[in-house]
């Protein structure tokens, strides 16, 4: 799993000694020395001893004297994790936690990997970003199977994260790992989801179709769910809401689902989302009340009180949706959110076309979407700005940030709405 190479490096210098010596006192060539420490090969079980015992490394003393139960009970936690069963994903992170770290380092790697994939699995962003620095370090020094997990849970991470650059990257990265993500469909939904996020509805049903084989034939009711929920996505971009709405309302309607532990907040987002689109805004306001009940994630919790923010807008409702943004920025959690918060907040408070505003876009919300890769997001910004410099009768400006939009926004009808 892991390559000792970094490990051996690092103790060998400590102790001063040359790859030559050390080649010498372990009885092999220099030159093998040198493709461990690189990583260009794996030794043996028994040089690996010989060296540990060599360099007095702890890691690799323990390596193979540590009970099997152990490595069993890893194993198992990383088949739940991929099968998203939570229940169980838990279960044996509590019988695994008081084991853990070890001096074993395979075993210690391993925890580690899947404990960042549980926290990811369970949503929670705040825990895995406190793992992000060592998986980071994990990706110089795994082999290809390991390897190609950690790039695609990195991928997930960053699309949690709303961070579409990386995690296009760590997506990439993951795929080009040789022989590996054949026949693997997670990360044709990966995939799928950045699409959705750029506005690519035919790229993500390519790679939704990808993935189609494996999930119409698992018997895992909650990876079919998944698949079935994103598959209304492509649909949603093209505006075919009325499939969408009758796709989503049988997920719901659909006993088979209930005795799992699955995120519906999710679906009632979406549905939300939909009857917004549709200007049926009591409807998306009701939905998106329960969303909001029943999240406890404020990473999805401050987007969701955003969008019902916008639906009490459209709804001239003013004073609830001052009240839902207040409660929104005072989560402090999801900083692509709380930039359209603060702008929405300006558009009900009638300041929206200020010099304070269109320098706030400029110095934090058009760098951060920049650097997150974020198309969409930019050309909402351009929208705005092009709107704010109109209003202030600077033409030449407005023309400049009009010519980058490509799609319309939400938020430009409110500035119709309330005269800003």
């Amino acid at each position: 799993m892991f390559h000792y190479g970094k490990l051996i490096r690092d103790y060998r210098k400590r102790k001063h000694m040359t790859q030559k010596e050390l080649a010498i006192a372990s009885n092999c060539s220099y030159s093998y020395i040198s493709k461990i420490e690189s990583g260009k090969i794996e030794p043996p079980k028994d040089l690996i001893v010989k060296i540990s015992e060599i360099l007095e490394i702890k890691e690799l003393q323990d390596n193979y004297t540590t009970s099997p139960q152990l490595a069993d009970k890893l194993i198992e936690w990383h088949h739940t994790i991929n099968e998203h069963r939570i229940f169980n994903a838990d279960k044996l992170f509590k019988e695994l936690k008081p084991h853990f770290p070890l001096h074993h380092i395979n075993l210690n790697t391993h925890y580690y990997i899947n404990l960042f994939r549980h926290f990811l699995l369970r949503f929670d962003h705040a825990q895995a970003k406190l793992l992000l620095p060592r998986i980071l370090d994990y990706t110089k020094t795994l082999y290809k199977q390991e390897l190609y997990i950690c790039y695609k849970s990195l991928g997930y991470y960053f699309l949690l994260d709303n961070d579409i650059k990386k995690a296009l990257h760590y997506l990439q990265l993951a795929r080009n790992t040789e022989d590996v993500s054949i026949n693997e469909p997670e990360i044709h939904i990966y995939f799928a989801i950045i699409h959705i996020y750029l506005n690519e509805p035919a790229h993500a049903e390519n790679e939704l179709m990808e993935a189609k084989t494996y999930y119409e034939t698992q018997v895992d009711p909650i990876n079919h769910l998944l698949f079935k929920y994103l598959l209304t996505f492509p649909d949603i971009l093209r505006h075919k809401h009325d499939k969408v709405v009758s796709s989503l309302e049988k997920i719901l309607s659909h006993s088979v689902y209930h005795s799992f532990q699955i995120k519906y907040e999710l679906i009632y987002f979406t549905l939300g989302y939909i009857y917004i689109e549709e200007k049926q805004f009591n409807k998306a306001i009701s939905i998106l009340r329960k969303a909001i009940t029943k999240e406890k994630n404020p990473l999805f919790k401050v987007k969701y009180i955003y969008f019902l923010a916008i639906a009490y807008a459209y709804n001239g409702q003013k004073n609830e949706s001052l009240d839902y943004i207040q409660i929104g920025i005072g989560l402090k959690s999801n900083r692509k959110y709380q930039y359209w918060l603060y702008i929405l907040k300006k558009i009900m408070s009638n300041k929206l076309c200020t010099e304070e505003t269109s320098l706030y876009i400029h110095k934090n919300m058009l760098p951060y979407f920049t650097n997150t890769g974020d198309q969409p997001q930019i050309n909402e910004c351009h929208l705005l700005l092009s709107i704010i410099y109109h209003k202030m009768n600077h033409y030449k400006r407005a023309n400049s940030h009009l010519f980058n939009v490509v799609n319309g926004f939400q938020l430009a009808e409110l500035t119709e709405k309330y005269e800003v």
